[in-house]
């Protein structure tokens, strides 16, 4: 699956794309996927609980 996102997301870049802005664009499509399962895993915080945390500082 991450390989046929990383060839989507390429394919559709312009043909002088730099190599900087397939990087940058590939960490970006790498950090929304880590996110994405984070939130279905449940592990995230609301920004409720992290007032709550930073006042018990």
């Amino acid at each position: 699956m991450v390989k046929e996102e990383a060839l989507k997301l390429i394919s559709n870049m312009a043909d002088n794309v730099s190599l900087d802005e397939i990087m940058y664009q590939l960490f970006i499509l790498d950090k929304h996927n880590k996110a994405t399962e984070d939130i279905t895993k449940g592990r995230l915080h609301t920004s409720e609980d992290i007032r709550k945390s930073l006042e018990q500082q």
